[in-house]
């Protein structure tokens, strides 16, 4: 009886949802993977280098409502993201606002992060052809 109470229990959420892996959860607006193909802070074009601890490599918008961030150094940062007309709002200790335009797989942001004026220019990545699920 206490094995089928914990599978029933784990399991519940799955049934609910009629879904396993997620394929057929909803999807908020532009969810996937971003490769920063500019990134400009303070008017300043800053350059893909690797140890750089500031710039973008890549953002994800995951299907749960979160917003995450890889530095170049490869870091991972991630933000609870709320949608508000056409601004992202990611939630942290300084809430940023960046407002959003989308145009054949490239997505601008444009706002204000960490006190910084930024601009990231993205293109959308075909999650299918990363190298995890290859």
């Amino acid at each position: 009886a206490v094995i089928g109470l914990m599978l029933y229990e784990s399991l519940f959420p799955y049934a609910q949802s009629r879904s396993l892996n997620g394929d057929l959860a909803p999807r908020p607006l532009f969810h996937g993977a971003y490769e920063v193909v500019t990134f400009v802070r303070n008017r300043d074009t800053l350059p893909p280098l690797t140890t750089d601890t500031c710039r973008w490599r890549r953002f994800f918008i995951h299907s749960r409502g979160y917003f995450i961030t890889q530095t170049m150094d490869d870091a991972l940062h991630s933000y609870p993201l709320r949608r508000v007309g056409a601004d992202f709002i990611l939630e942290s200790s300084a809430p940023a606002a960046l407002r959003h335009k989308y145009d054949a797989g490239v997505l601008v942001l444009e706002g204000v992060l960490n006190d910084d004026t930024v601009r990231i220019t993205a293109r959308k990545l075909d999650i299918q052809r990363l190298p995890l699920l290859r």
